[in-house]
């Protein structure tokens, strides 16, 4: 085994390693509104669900443009929409990912179709199987020098495409989200196994 010291690796270093270790990650697409109520886009892959009840997601934001734009957008308006990605929007999801100018509406210049949404102002990527409509809860600052923020939001709609729907949730075979996984490698979603527990009466089942 190879130890690192992680107290002797640069921000970056570290940021290389974390993002090729915890993988693959799922890509939360945000669209927010910027002040002259046009759509700014952005990628994130450190995202994940916090609560059921409320239904509660985070996305951790760095000091880049992109992060700031749609922090600020979010702080300002209230909302934001987290739009899924698999395959056919990968090309405009990673150029979406560039240094735009704050004014500048990543989903005009890319052509990325959007949709009206049914909750909040903001629009959704119309082409994403599964939108989540959120109010902003909470903006946490992390880091050394508060470099890095972590927008919690509160899902008020879950936007579902109908090829994906089963009535009572949603079909993983068909959803095949894409994932991140280290800088620009992705993953389509392979083989899906299933695989229970062993039945053990000792232990109650956990999460």
């Amino acid at each position: 085994m190879i130890d690192l010291d992680a107290a002797g690796l640069s921000s970056q270093e570290a940021y290389r390693l974390l993002t090729c270790a915890v993988t693959p990650r799922p890509i939360a697409w945000v669209s927010t509104l910027n002040a002259a109520g046009a759509v700014n886009l952005a990628p994130f892959s450190c995202y994940t669900y916090v609560s059921p009840d409320p239904p509660l997601v985070l996305i951790a934001m760095g000091g880049r443009a992109g992060g700031k734009d749609t922090l600020r957008n979010a702080q300002r308006t209230g909302e934001f929409t987290i739009n899924t990605v698999d395959f056919a929007l990968s090309r405009p999801m990673v150029d979406s990912s560039r240094r735009y100018p704050a004014d500048i509406s990543e989903a005009a210049d890319l052509d990325v179709a959007m949709a009206p949404g049914c909750k909040v102002k903001v629009p959704r990527v119309s082409a994403s199987l599964v939108a989540l409509e959120c109010v902003v809860h909470r903006v946490l600052e992390v880091g050394d020098g508060h470099h890095h923020s972590l927008l919690l939001g509160r899902v008020v709609c879950f936007r579902l495409a109908e090829r994906i729907w089963t009535g009572e949730g949603i079909d993983m075979e068909a959803f095949r989200a894409l994932g991140r996984l280290g800088g620009v490698l992705y993953a389509r979603p392979g083989d899906i196994e299933r695989i229970e527990p062993t039945a053990d009466a000792r232990f109650a089942r956990g999460a």
